[in-house]
């Protein structure tokens, strides 16, 4: 039986673009993420905190990757998001991400990208 945890739009503060102009102040970028398990996780049947996906450790950890250094491509931002979360989640779940950001062009609304396993 699988099943699917799902986080949407997940506000991310990160220096990001191509100029250093763009990169100079944070902007905030959304992220949608699906973790899938190919087993009910044990919380289903605890109901304890302890045996679930912590939404606030996990977010926090992706903030914190965020802010650590100035990201150029919205592509490395995104792997290396996903491969943090790929450490928080069990081994044998599979991840999906999808990084978004408000591009400064004005013909474009928003870019994505995304990346799973």
């Amino acid at each position: 039986m699988d099943s699917t945890l799902s986080l949407k739009k997940i506000k991310l503060p990160t220096r990001l673009g191509c100029g250093d102009e763009e990169r100079a102040l944070p902007q905030v970028v959304m992220a949608d993420l699906e973790v899938k398990f190919h087993a009910p996780p044990t919380a289903c049947q605890t109901d304890e905190l302890s045996d679930a996906i912590c939404y606030a450790k996990l977010s926090e950890k992706m903030k914190e990757l965020c802010m650590s250094r100035p990201f150029h491509l919205i592509e490395k931002l995104a792997f290396d998001l996903f491969e943090l979360i790929k450490k928080e989640v069990p081994s044998d779940a599979t991840v999906t991400l999808t990084v978004c950001k408000n591009p400064p062009l004005t013909s474009v609304g928003a870019s994505c990208f995304m990346i799973g396993d």
